[in-house]
């Protein structure tokens, strides 16, 4: 009767040392810690937010803004919490088990369904700029995660497979540990020609629109298949090294950037093998 009684008694208190600590490592966590549940889902919005933001501006002054303001709330709710019966979420095992039931689906939809990355690059300007904030899905290549790098087939069902005008990311062929971002411009089988900086898919030019002229770049709208979208060229920079004919061999795709001038693409390095896939670019912020 007296262990009964002495196991629902209300005698336990956060610790504010412990409280600030977890709120500065994971203000999220924190809050179940303090018995303040329903913060945690508004400090787990800020961490995220904050995160892509340091990411943008190559500053980490959000994520410690976040951190050191859960670590002073944390403690503050601590030292001011009443004694309680201690519940399953304000202990370490029942912590860390919250910790995991957030972060494991977290991570299975990076991998499997969609991601997004901050663009280190500008060949891809002027449709992605460097700092700029892509979504991409993922769904569509998920067999390429399960095929090792010795396969030479098609993994992809033709539903699923990139059409003429997509922007994909994937594995870089010289590097493939470095993830890449460019353009679809040819396809299997397709023939792809470039001659004074303008691109033929398979005999027939792609069409073009001027846009814009300035003393360095004119910028075209580009039609390829069904995709349009804008292209920057150099006016004054000369890229004969780039120009010629290949024909993209089975289960490979022939990718550029938009920043012609300013992209390492196919025409120097060579095609994209279909199993290099990764996502498919659906936003841009």
């Amino acid at each position: 009767m007296t262990s009964e009684t002495h196991a629902s008694s209300p005698d336990w208190k956060p610790n504010t040392w412990v409280a600030g600590l977890l709120g500065f490592l994971t203000p999220y966590i924190a809050m179940f810690y303090v018995s303040k549940r329903w913060l945690a889902i508004p400090y787990f919005v800020a961490a995220l937010i904050a995160g892509v933001l340091s990411s943008k501006h190559d500053s980490s002054i959000a994520i410690f803004s976040v951190m050191l303001i859960g670590a002073i709330h944390a403690a503050w709710l601590a030292k001011k919490s009443t004694s309680r019966v201690q519940s399953w979420t304000n202990r370490i095992w029942g912590l860390a088990l919250i910790l995991l039931c957030i972060w494991a689906p977290w991570f299975g939809m990076r991998m499997f369904v969609m991601d997004f990355f901050v663009v280190p690059a500008a060949s891809m300007a002027p449709t992605i700029n460097v700092k700029d904030i892509i979504l991409t899905t993922k769904t569509d290549f998920i067999p390429n995660l399960f095929t090792d790098e010795a396969h030479t087939g098609s993994s992809l069902s033709d539903s699923n497979k990139p059409k003429r005008g997509d922007i994909v990311t994937f594995k870089y062929p010289v590097k493939p540990e470095i993830t890449f971002l460019k353009r679809i411009i040819g396809l299997p089988g397709d023939t792809i020609t470039i001659s004074d900086k303008k691109v033929s898919v398979n005999g027939q030019p792609l069409p073009l629109q001027k846009i814009n002229e300035d003393i360095r770049i004119t910028t075209w709208r580009e039609q390829n298949g069904e995709a349009v979208y804008l292209i920057n060229v150099a006016n004054s920079l000369p890229r004969d090294q780039a120009e010629g004919s290949w024909t993209v061999p089975e289960n490979a795709y022939f990718v550029m950037g938009d920043n012609r001038d300013n992209s390492n693409d196919s025409r120097f390095w060579g095609f994209v093998p279909e199993h290099y896939l990764s996502g498919k670019v659906m936003a841009v912020f």
